[in-house]
């Protein structure tokens, strides 16, 4: 109940990696002790009922769709990000039979949730204090100051849990009668809907308006002038405030700008993808977390107009849980879904004899309802998770009558009888396979993620070797060993993204930078093995590839393969079509780089980047006036000239077509910023000489000699044939 409030920097990358293992470590722990008691007395054995019956529906869904998953890897362990997976979710399940089997008595339930309580408040409060203080919004827990997330390393993930816990707080609010609990359940449940407001997540506020309405039609009240046509009259005041609050919203300035605009194109997209997907698979699904394979398939384009932000439009949730259920558990999934929220009214409906607190089930209803209707625009995190099935587990308390509860425990102690030889066994046996799965399952990655996680620190500190030998001998120790094998790939990945370029211009380290490049390919490889279908690693190898063919441009046509993969896998990737152009361009084929990058502009036409290589390529077909009006369209759609890398392109593209006069200012930019290269000094020099500006071509000539005597010979060879 804890879990919202681990923070570090080491653990929490991913951010949610930590969390899960470290429930999956409590969980499995507490099954331990579990078997024990339930050998030793099987009151303890949780009863069947229909929400048990719905979980467990539920879970067999899941294990259907892991067991016909197009890619069963990343269905049973998930991903490191989002702390999904099959098995992750077993132990949600777990957790429900355990507190179902267990929690009996109400004053068991309020320490629970006295915790859940405490744990959301202070995880509020650090969201508050993040929105005061920015310098709390460190890089690692993914915040910011205009929205901030606490603890969960995401503002939806943040009000995703805290919604499920404001009306719990308020609840305990209402019936407590010693004043200071009081005072500390009001406290805590308005720091929870202060965090809730500041973090601006809109679906959570439509979850928090539907239950409130839930709440006012059905609350029960002991007041019998409360008559359901003053509720009516409350009810018909609300919607005439929020319309006008809508009709002069641009004078009263209330809430914040993200409240009144409702752009979502990209999550309407991925609903159709998600339909798509479910019309594709109906029955078991793509698998579980496997959700990113349509995507990729039916990904349309135009996510983004900014080069930069393509990053982000490798979308693995469908922000809506019913349609991700749909799309990779199929029906079967979805209807044992709906099936679980169904058992949860059925079991609500229910007024049990001993609750003094007939106003309970309705909240915890609205719980339900509020969960479900933000979920329709967002997805669940670890911690989510655990409140969700927390709450199911509380659901069955209520709704069980006497609560099943055991009367004397000391004398229960004194007549449960001892193990008898074969409970033993049992005991010994779940014991040691369950701390076997602890061990290798959760404990030994925790602890990979940890020591990466510092290690990566040395790479911050320009620490190159000592980073290196940490990974290469880790990578190569860990090679089919652990599931976590795949995230230290991609942490290798990124270190190499980082050093790459630093090697590269140092002339000593080449051949340490074409080893680095080709380790990241062969880890990579590693990936795909494990996950074939996961467009991303191709596109990945063939960035690889690219680093590569600046001092082997041979390795440009493996780079193509993959390149042209990860377009089989999704055809519509605005990144993949243009960096397979570039690398058709490497090997003369511009008829085929124009091709790709005209689907690129049709695809995206705001796209700046499609252009400015559409010109490129046009440059060295020399169709001068074509490539010139595509570098028009990419100045229109703000694609920056002033960069190194693409001056550098220019003026070869010019040098290439002895069109000496335009590679000139392309040169003259780039000494600006790099006055101390030689190369495109040379190349200045001699273009000053191809158009008979020899003053020009002397001058560029006797600046060269200062910077690169080593040169001095040819130079001065130079300067005389002017």
């Amino acid at each position: 109940m804890l879990n919202p409030l681990i923070i570090s920097e080491y653990w929490l990358l991913p951010d949610k990696f930590a969390k899960a293992v470290i429930f999956r470590i409590t969980v499995e722990i507490i099954l331990i002790a579990y078997i024990f008691l339930i050998l030793r007395d099987k009151k303890y054995l949780p009863r069947f009922d229909i929400l048990s019956f719905a979980t467990a529906g539920f879970w067999t869904a899941a294990l259907l769709s892991v067991i016909f998953s197009t890619q069963p890897f990343t269905s049973v362990w998930g991903s490191a990000t989002r702390g999904s997976g099959f098995f992750n979710f077993t132990h949600y399940v777990i957790l429900f039979f355990i507190l179902k089997g267990v929690a009996r008595e109400k004053s068991q339930w309020q320490k629970i949730f006295n915790f859940v309580i405490i744990a959301a408040a202070l995880t509020a409060l650090f969201a508050i204090l993040q929105r005061i203080f920015p310098a709390l919004n460190g890089y690692y827990m993914n915040s910011s100051y205009y929205r901030p997330s606490g603890t969960m390393g995401n503002p939806i993930m943040l009000t995703n849990y805290l919604a499920m816990t404001v009306f719990i707080a308020f609840a305990f609010w209402k019936q407590e009668i010693i004043r200071q609990k009081k005072i500390l359940y009001f406290i805590s449940g308005t720091l929870i809907m202060i965090a809730v407001f500041i973090s601006q997540t809109r679906g959570t506020f439509l979850g928090l308006a539907v239950s409130g309405l839930f709440l006012l039609i059905f609350y029960p009240s002991k007041n019998l002038k409360f008559t359901i046509k003053k509720r009516l009259l409350i009810l018909l005041i609300i919607i005439a405030l929020i319309l006008s609050f809508f009709i002069f919203r641009n004078n009263l300035n209330i809430l914040p700008e993200r409240f009144l605009v409702f752009d979502n194109s990209n999550r309407l997209a991925s609903w159709r993808i998600a339909l798509k997907a479910i019309a594709d698979k109906p029955i078991f699904g793509w698998g579980m977390e496997n959700f990113a394979i349509p995507f990729d398939k039916y990904y349309p384009g135009r996510y983004t107009t900014a080069y930069s932000n393509l990053a982000e439009t490798w979308w693995d949730k469908t922000h809506n849980v019913p349609l991700d259920i749909g799309a990779t558990m199929g029906f079967v999934g979805l209807l044992t879904y709906f099936f679980i929220f169904a058992a949860v009214f059925q079991r609500l409906r229910k007024n049990p004899a001993n609750d003094d607190n007939i106003s309970m089930p309705h909240i915890i209803g609205a719980v339900f309802i509020a969960h479900f209707v933000q979920n329709l625009t967002a997805f669940d995190s670890v911690t989510s998770e655990i409140m969700f099935f927390t709450f199911l587990a509380y659901v069955y308390f209520l709704s069980s009558g006497k609560y099943d509860s055991v009367n004397n425990q000391n004398d229960l102690r004194i007549q449960s009888p001892r193990l008898t030889k074969w409970k033993k066994i049992i005991f010994a046996a779940s014991a040691i396979a369950i701390l076997i799965t602890l061990i290798r399952i959760s404990v030994i990655p925790f602890w990979l993620n940890y020591t990466s996680n510092k290690a990566a620190i040395l790479a911050k500190k320009g620490l190159y070797n000592e980073t290196m030998q940490f990974y290469r001998g880790i990578t190569e120790k860990y090679r089919g060993k652990t599931y976590f094998e795949k995230e230290l790939n991609e942490k290798f990945m990124k270190i190499a993204s980082y050093f790459a370029p630093l090697l590269l211009d140092q002339t000593e380290n080449r051949e340490e930078y074409l080893k680095l490049n080709q380790d990241t390919i062969n880890l990579l490889n590693r990936s795909v093995e494990l996950e074939p279908y996961h467009t991303k690693h191709y596109y990945n190898i063939g960035l690889f590839y690219n680093n590569i063919t600046v001092i082997n441009p041979s390795a440009g046509q493996e780079g193509l393969k993959y390149f042209t993969k990860s377009l089989e896998l999704s055809p519509n990737r605005e990144q993949a079509l243009i960096e397979s152009s570039k690398m058709q361009m490497m090997f003369s084929n511009y008829d085929g780089a124009i091709a790709r990058l005209q689907k690129t502009a049709a695809i995206n036409p705001e796209l700046a980047e499609s252009y400015i290589w559409l010109g490129i390529a046009h440059l060295y077909k020399k169709n001068n006036e074509i490539a010139d009006e595509y570098f028009s369209t990419a100045q229109k759609y703000g694609y920056n000239f002033e960069e190194i890398s693409i001056l550098e392109l220019m003026s070869g593209a010019y040098a290439n077509n002895q069109q000496w006069a335009k590679a000139i200012p392309y040169y003259v930019k780039i000494l600006e910023k790099k006055p101390d290269n030689i190369e495109t000094r040379a190349l200045l020099a001699g273009s000053y000489q191809k158009i008979g500006k020899t003053e020009e071509a002397r001058r560029e000539a006797e600046i060269l000699l200062k910077i690169a005597p080593q040169a001095k010979e040819s130079i001065e060879a130079f300067l005389k044939n002017l």
